[in-house]
């Protein structure tokens, strides 16, 4: 999608995809050398790297930004950082749906077919994993109280 962004002059959408590309590198790197006991808790490394990814991301991203809707796809990515940041599941799912009706509305304004296509059928995952999830967390606290 990065190139696709590029294509079409979607600069604001090809550098929070880029940003998001680092953060990710970042971010598995982190979870590898945690150790085993801190792999699910949120460490002074998570932190350092949230706040500088955001930052870096605010920073690079200002320039692009042509007009409001523009900032959806810069938004979105600050929102999805943070929900993966944090370690609820639920709260990573809720965020989703946010993130995936934002950048829908960018791929929206840009024009971009296949990339609203794309966000339309992870909206629908993202849908149907939260009801899945919200199923299994009631099934599994019914039982434990019997």
């Amino acid at each position: 999608m990065i190139v696709g962004f590029w294509l079409i002059s979607a600069w604001a959408g090809m550098i929070a995809l880029v940003v998001a590309l680092g953060r990710d590198a970042t971010n598995y790197t982190i979870y590898r050398l945690k150790r085993k006991e801190n792999k699910y808790k949120i460490t002074r490394w998570d932190t350092a790297s949230i706040i500088i990814w955001v930052s870096v991301l605010v920073a690079v991203s200002m320039p692009t930004v042509d007009g409001w809707i523009s900032s959806f796809a810069i938004a979105a990515t600050i929102i999805f950082s943070i929900a993966i940041w944090q370690k609820s599941i639920v709260v990573f799912r809720l965020s989703s749906i946010v993130v995936n009706v934002m950048w829908g509305v960018y791929m929206w304004d840009i024009n971009n077919v296949s990339g609203l296509y794309l966000r339309g059928v992870l909206l629908a995952a993202t849908l149907i994993g939260l009801v899945v999830y919200l199923r299994q967390l009631r099934y599994t606290n019914k039982h434990e109280a019997i």
